[in-house]
């Protein structure tokens, strides 16, 4: 008797051993799940390039020096593929996107009649927000602005 007795208790004893053993391995091993699952969050928090920029070019009359209504103008400008040129004598506006950070965009804006002033903006947007304005100048006859995506 004595001995099914110690037997019992050697038993059970060995039992709550195996359990602790083995409740004691899942939990690492669920730790380590969670060390792996918040090093994985750390690495989705980083910022990724997903980003999408749009370039607003602008070129408007400025003040008018001569007595001429209006003065032909030749604008080049940078879309997302190549360099575009357009000859108006009309105040000009265009977006184009999406760039990516670290592109480079341009305006150039000239006129034959140096007397006639005109203003040049390159204004960003980044993914749905407002366009801010990156570069800006006013000229009388001929204008040149470059800026890098960097935000």
């Amino acid at each position: 008797m004595k001995i099914k007795s110690f037997a019992f208790i050697l038993l059970a004893f060995a039992g709550l051993l195996s359990i602790t053993i083995v409740a004691s391995c899942t939990k690492d091993n669920s730790e380590e799940a969670k060390t792996i699952k918040n090093e994985d969050d750390k690495t989705s928090e980083q910022p990724q390039d997903n980003d999408n920029y749009y370039v607003k070019y602008e070129v408007q009359n400025g003040s008018q020096i001569s007595y001429a209504k209006s003065s032909e103008r030749t604008i080049a400008y940078k879309d997302v593929e190549k360099e575009q040129i357009i000859t108006t004598s009309k105040e000009w506006e265009g977006t184009y996107g999406p760039f990516k950070k670290g592109d480079k965009v341009y305006l150039n804006a000239s006129t034959v009649v140096s007397r006639y002033n005109m203003n040049a903006r390159i204004s960003v947007s980044k993914n749905k927000e407002a366009f801010t304005i990156k570069a800006e100048k006013r000229e009388s006859s001929s204008i040149r602005l470059e800026y890098t995506i960097d935000y």
